[in-house]
């Protein structure tokens, strides 16, 4: 392309005359970072909300949206409903993960949805347009990458702040990174090897390194009720109090047959018997609605479903509901 042509658009428009406006596409992204960012600076995420301002347009860059930009008259033709639409949306999510890995996800869906409204992570009435499904469309990203999009608006640096943590006054986050591998050493490899005495058993994790981001609490408490229910099986020795006392006993030593943890095994935790009759912890004294909470992963098909609940904290206690409650959101 040469002259005008070469000009990459954001949109297009018509003066008083009728004559075409045509936006650049690169001033109209750094035109919205810098809008979206006074506006959040106000609840300090200014420096998420410029991020998600130069990347929600990236898939413009795409050849399929400038022809389409180029062959009506631009005043529609960012509308993503509109006849022949081309998704202008996914490739900017699709970047907000690759460059930022998990926490990445929060600018994904603000990218994906910035017309359309924020979609579901799964949709099992609109499969195709859950966000899950759109960040496998890697080929929009590519396509917008070939045409060398400003590294000011590529690689802008990632966001530093912590969104609402000057108001969080239950709890403290920590951020952390971690190496991992992404597979796993194969079991008929492993027999090989033994049955031949010789085989490759080695798993190199410089070439199949993964890193992951994780958001979690820190240095935070939580006071566990429980109560015990005899099975079919329970025999007449079998009682209540038996397995109470039992595992006030363990409890009260430190014994576990396994470490506890939280979420994941790396991230153990310790644990100490509270008597009921003693001095309980004090209770926070605030009540609010912490919205949808993941409760758990149901593994039912070959790709996990996520389940929520709704979290209420009522004077510093969460109610969580029971697996097969109707309070369970699949």
């Amino acid at each position: 392309m040469s002259g005008e042509s070469a000009i990459l658009l954001a949109h297009v428009r018509q003066d008083a005359t009728g004559q075409p406006l045509p936006h650049p596409l690169d001033e109209h992204l750094r035109g919205v970072a810098a809008l979206a960012e006074s506006f959040a600076a106000a609840f300090g995420a200014g420096d998420w909300a410029k991020l998600a301002g130069l990347w929600h347009d990236l898939g413009k860059y795409g050849a399929a949206f400038q022809r389409r930009v180029r062959s009506v008259s631009g005043y529609d033709a960012h509308i993503e409903t509109a006849p022949g639409r081309v998704d202008h949306s996914t490739a900017g999510a699709l970047h907000a993960m690759a460059r930022m890995k998990g926490v990445g996800r929060v600018l994904a869906y603000l990218i994906a949805g910035h017309h359309a409204g924020l979609p579901d992570w799964l949709s099992a009435e609109k499969p195709a347009s859950s966000l899950a499904q759109r960040l496998k469309q890697a080929d929009l990203l590519t396509e917008a990458l070939a045409q060398s999009p400003p590294a000011d608006i590529l690689d802008a640096p990632s966001p530093t702040s912590n969104p609402g943590q000057r108001d969080c006054t239950l709890w403290s986050w920590t951020s952390v990174r971690r190496n991992e591998v992404a597979g796993v050493i194969s079991v008929d490899n492993v027999k090989t090897a033994t049955n031949r005495g010789k085989g490759a058993l080695g798993l190199y994790a410089d070439e199949d390194r993964q890193q992951q981001a994780a958001l979690l609490l820190r240095e935070v408490d939580y006071l566990i009720h429980a109560r015990f229910e005899l099975t079919d099986r329970a025999g007449p020795d079998d009682t209540l109090a038996k397995y109470a006392a039992m595992f006030r006993r363990r409890a009260e030593k430190g014994q576990c047959f396994n470490q506890p943890y939280l979420g994941c095994r790396e991230f153990s935790a310790a644990f100490a018997w509270v008597d009921p009759a003693g001095s309980w912890p004090e209770s926070i004294a605030d009540s609010r609605d912490l919205g949808w909470m993941l409760y758990d992963l149901e593994y039912r098909s070959s790709e996990p479903t996520p389940c929520f609940f709704r979290a209420q904290l009522d004077n510093g206690t969460v109610r969580v509901p029971a697996w097969n409650s109707e309070e369970i959101v699949r």
